[in-house]
């Protein structure tokens, strides 16, 4: 109970902090929880030790699908060959930037193309297909634990960093249109 607590308390500082240093308050949790597991005040996989990972993410993703439920078939129908435009040329862009950063820093190529992808998916999707992949390709337990190890971290802070980042230059580029 006390280490939900300590998240709780980790979530009200990044929130308090991203208004007057204009980070998002994502990023800011990120470091807070990275900080605080590195020194020992929370333990690693602290909501998965609190038995309150499984609510958070249904949580998650009832908070992503809740806005479908406005939408008409007409709303679905008109917004279809936008999305897949937008899906096939950001694809081709991520990939494509993702393979010259790969190359660049001397990175291993698929996982370095999926952490690029995760711009295009996000949060909770990046953390559901990385455990999916190491569930599905690992043979043992132990296995399974590796591969999620070398494939989880760089996700979600890929995915995170990438969202967030795009947030705020959008909201950059809005604010100067008004």
């Amino acid at each position: 109970m006390f280490v939900l607590f300590l998240i709780l308390v980790g979530g009200s500082v990044a929130t308090l902090l991203a208004g007057p240093t204009n980070i998002p308050s994502s990023i800011i949790a990120l470091l807070l929880g990275i900080a605080s597991t590195a020194i020992g005040l929370t333990p690693e996989r602290a909501m998965e030790k609190s038995s309150s990972f499984g609510i958070a993410m249904a949580g998650v993703v009832a908070i992503v699908i809740a806005p479908l439920l406005t939408a008409s078939l007409a709303d679905v129908l008109a917004a279809l060959v936008p999305m897949v435009a937008i899906l096939l040329i950001g694809g081709t862009g991520i990939l494509l930037g993702g393979l010259v950063a790969t190359k660049l820093l001397r990175w291993r190529p698929m996982l370095g193309m999926s952490v690029a992808l995760t711009a295009m998916y996000g949060f909770p999707a990046d953390y559901l297909l990385t455990n999916e992949v190491a569930r599905s390709t690992g043979r043992t337990d132990e296995e399974r634990q590796q591969l999620t190890d070398a494939m989880l971290p760089a996700m979600l802070v890929g995915g995170f960093t990438s969202v967030s980042a795009g947030s705020v230059v959008i909201a950059s580029i809005l604010v100067s249109f008004l």
